[in-house]
């Protein structure tokens, strides 16, 4: 997978993420640096949130998440999402070392902070590709 899929239409598009977190700091700056690198963001700001966008959007193609949200957790999300789109790439964002028991190892995992580059290299090994964005 690279930067951009193909669309139904067979010309290129952006790749779609969903980011979902309930700090909208956080959340705004996650997006500002993919959609800077050239992504599409849709931003959610709960889990709850994310499942009513994931039920509209067929073409999503990643989804990232923090864990630590009231309501419903990431790890909870991320359950939900493996039983409805099984070989949607997820990255997970945590202030913690580890991903917990609950959670896949295929599942990408990032350290709060993160900077642009590391974004950027944590997608890169998601999604195995070469190059991503600057």
């Amino acid at each position: 997978m690279s930067l951009h899929a193909l669309s139904g239409s067979g010309r290129l598009r952006a790749l779609r993420i969903l980011l979902v977190d309930d700090d909208a700091l956080v959340r705004c700056g996650t997006a500002d640096m993919l959609s800077y690198a050239g992504y599409h963001v849709i931003e959610a700001g709960s889990g709850t949130a994310a499942l009513a966008i994931l039920a509209e959007e067929d073409a999503l193609d990643l989804l990232i998440t923090d864990n630590r949200m009231p309501g419903m957790s990431g790890a909870a999300l991320i359950a939900h999402v493996r039983r409805e789109r099984p070989t949607l790439p997820i990255l997970l964002i945590t202030g913690y070392a580890s991903r917990g028991d609950d959670i896949d190892t295929d599942v990408g995992l990032l350290a709060k902070p993160f900077r642009e580059a590391g974004l950027l290299a944590a997608l890169r090994d998601l999604l195995g590709q070469g190059e991503i964005g600057g």
